[in-house]
Parts: structure tokens; sequence; C-alpha cells
């Protein structure tokens, strides 16, 4: 009996730590190459390769939604990014702040708008395609998805110029568990475990 009033009890003990558990994430990576008509940049060129990594909360708190439009943003998320131009022997590559990530609905194109500023430039990038989100835009959550091919996958603008076709894209959203949602879950295992070792012992 002892036994199984310690495992109920570290079950206890797991919730009770973890019941601040942050929520799950979404992770996104995208994989890509240029239209002849992109603006040339440090990390943008016309038919070259890039690569974008992210992530976000599943159940993210936006900093701009709306509603009418059916769009929300999150600002200042950190990206990974990096640019290999055609002909060229290594990429280059950026890590840092994005100025937003607007997750779009169906009736402005779906998928997402990411914005980054670095070197002098400002880099646009906009997918177009499945929605990535359900709910409102004011209490989205996330969905995991793909690989999303993309041959037409949006449009670019470098700076202020003029907007042009962004080229062909490979979209991927993975859904991962946070560190304090695996615990919980290892916790709860190791107890079924435990009273599992107890209930044979007994027999």
């Amino acid at each position: 009996m002892r036994y199984l009033i310690f495992a109920l009890g570290l079950i206890l003990l797991v919730c009770a730590v973890n019941s601040p558990a942050l929520a799950d994430s979404v992770q996104y990576t995208v994989n890509g190459t240029f239209s002849p008509d992109v603006n040339a940049a440090p990390l943008s060129g016309a038919n070259g390769n890039y690569s974008i990594s992210f992530s976000i909360a599943q159940n993210p708190v936006p900093d701009f939604f709306d509603a009418s439009a059916g769009d929300f943003a999150i600002a200042n998320l950190p990206i990974s990014y990096s640019f290999q131009c055609a002909g060229c022997s290594s990429a280059v590559s950026f890590n840092g702040l994005a100025e937003d990530i607007d997750f779009a609905g169906p009736g402005l194109g779906g998928m997402f708008a990411l914005e980054f500023l670095v070197g002098g430039h400002d880099y646009f990038l906009q997918f177009s395609g499945d929605t990535l989100f359900t709910g409102s835009v004011d209490q989205p959550t996330l969905t995991a998805g793909g690989p999303f091919d993309l041959t037409n996958a949006g449009m670019f603008e470098l700076d202020s110029n003029d907007f042009v076709s962004l080229g062909s894209a490979t979209v991927n959203a993975v859904a991962t568990p946070e560190p304090s949602t695996l615990t919980l879950m290892l916790g709860a295992l190791a107890s079924l475990g435990l009273i599992a070792l107890v209930k044979t012992k007994r027999a």
C-alpha cells in the first residue's frame, strides 16, 4: 500500500512542479529557391537558395491581430536565416529577431509573412498556401503539418522596391513538446510502472 501512496504522491509532485508548464511549440522550417526576379542583396538574390527556421508557442499571445482581415502577428521573434547565392560556394547567415511574423487566414492567402532588418536592408517574404492555425486570431492555436510544397510561394520585397514573385519553397511545421510537458509524461509513466511492479510482487 505504501508503494501505491508513494506512486500517487510522485504523480502529484510532478503535476505541482509542472503546473505553470509552458505550452507546446511548433517548429517551422522553410527551404526555398528565389525566383529570377528577386532583388540582389547580401541575403537575397535571383535563383539563390535560402532556409529559415523559428519556433513559436502553439498557443501564442499575438502582439497584433485583425479579426476582420483574419490575421495575427508575433513581434521580435528569434529566427535563423541563411542564403546561398547562385554560383556561390558558401552561404551567409543571419541569427536575430524578425520584426514580425504574420499568420494569415484563407482570406489573405494563408501561411505567413516574415520581415527582418539586417545590414541596412529590409527583407520581406510572404508565403501563401494552407492556413496554419485554428481558432480566432486573438486566441489562435498553431497547427503542425507539411511538408507543404509551394511552387509559387508568394511575394518578396527588398527595401522599398516593388513586390516580385518569391519563387518555390517547402514549409514544414512540427509540434515539439516543451521539457516541462515531457517531464510530466515521464513522471506519469514511471509512476504507472511502479504501480505495476507492486502489483506483480503481490501476485
